[in-house]
């Protein structure tokens, strides 16, 4: 049964509200309220593990989901209201261009969560979003994260993703200009076909 999950930050300045969603058969549960996380002890950040081969080649799937992205983005769509974010229609925004270093953290987290069996923006020890995006080498000045397992192709889960309003907000922020993409198979997780699915955006 599909998942998914969104988390933004805008500016560093800025509160980190986290859009976290119940499972609900491919449509979204209503969002949790919005809350930040501390961010964890430098002895958690430097002990964080980066998997072997998260720093591959971006995949077909990956690769799809960012053109599929930015189709969305140059339709331009409507992206109902949360908890924290009244609805909003965007115009056609400009295409992400891809990131290597987005699309590691990114790819890193999806497999961390099939290989230790959650689902969360914010790893067991603490590790936030954002934390990775700094770890993978990206300095960012806005950056944001969706989330999704089980949804079995590039298209389900960017529909998957529009058809939520955290998740919307987040694909079609004017703020961000690059994305980097994760995918993970895992056959033995709990989900539907054990697909892991992360868009990490960002701004330098």
């Amino acid at each position: 049964m599909p998942v998914f999950s969104a988390r933004r930050s805008l500016l560093p300045a800025l509160l980190l509200p986290a859009l976290l969603s119940a499972c609900g058969g491919g449509t979204p549960a209503p969002s949790a309220p919005a809350h930040t996380t501390p961010a964890p002890p430098q002895a958690v950040l430097g002990s964080y593990v980066w998997y072997p081969g998260t720093d591959r080649a971006a995949s077909a799937e990956e690769l799809e989901v960012l053109r599929l992205t930015n189709a969305a983005r140059a339709r331009g769509a409507t992206c109902g209201a949360t908890e924290t974010q009244l609805a909003k229609t965007y115009g056609p925004q400009p295409a992400l261009t891809w990131n290597d270093q987005l699309a590691h953290a990114a790819r890193n987290h999806a497999q961390d969560m099939a290989a230790r069996d959650y689902f969360a923006h914010v790893t067991p020890e603490g590790v936030r979003p954002a934390d990775r995006v700094t770890l993978a080498g990206y300095e960012w000045r806005a950056t944001g994260e969706n989330i999704a397992a089980g949804y079995p192709d590039p298209a389900a889960v960017v529909d998957g993703w529009l058809t939520s309003p955290g998740h919307c907000h987040n694909l079609m922020n004017p703020v961000y200009r690059e994305l980097g993409v994760g995918f993970f198979q895992d056959s033995d997780s709990a989900y539907t076909g054990g697909a892991y699915w992360g868009q990490t955006f960002g701004t330098r």
